[in-house]
């Protein structure tokens, strides 16, 4: 890898993470239960235990952005193969 190629990654992989900051911000604090930032924070790091914070947390909005990213990833992983089993 060259300067200009290692340069070209890092920025897209700040860009990356950058995005994926800011989409799991949003699907966190996006909600019908209206929370803070501090409280979110606190509740993943577990420094004040609040059980309707922890059942808004960990039982609805984790599980959904992580369905989501499995399921993305899944369908791109069928395609593949499928195009594959194709090809022969």
């Amino acid at each position: 890898m060259g300067k200009g190629e290692l340069g070209r990654f890092i920025t897209t992989m700040f860009v990356f993470i950058g995005l994926t900051c800011i989409a799991f911000y949003f699907h966190i604090t996006n909600g019908a239960f209206d929370m803070s930032v501090m409280d979110i924070i606190k509740t993943i790091l577990r420094i004040d235990i609040n059980e309707k914070y922890d059942l808004v947390i960990f039982e609805f909005r984790l599980p959904r952005i992580v369905i989501a990213s499995i399921g993305r990833d899944w369908t791109r992983y069928s395609r593949y193969c499928n195009a594959r089993r194709n090809e022969k």
